[in-house]
């Protein structure tokens, strides 16, 4: 996995990221920057990422384990 890599996570405000989320990324050197309340589109290229993703590379192809999931996504 190439977490290394990750400088900046975006998530949302939902009450299922807690601060041990928040932790796993920070320990790798991520900044976490939570969106806005009542700015959704802040999202947008992360949500436009995760769609795409799935309607091009998932709907399509029948996913056997993780190993075949990161060949597909990368």
């Amino acid at each position: 996995m190439r977490a290394a890599g990750i400088r900046y996570l975006i998530r949302d405000n939902a009450g299922y990221f807690t601060e041990g989320f928040d932790a796993v990324f920070t320990a790798i050197g991520a900044q976490v920057v939570p969106i806005l309340p009542g700015v959704p589109r802040m999202n947008a290229i992360a949500e436009r990422w995760v769609g795409s993703c799935r309607r091009e590379a998932t709907d399509r192809v029948l996913i056997t384990g993780e190993h075949h999931l990161q060949l597909v996504v990368e």
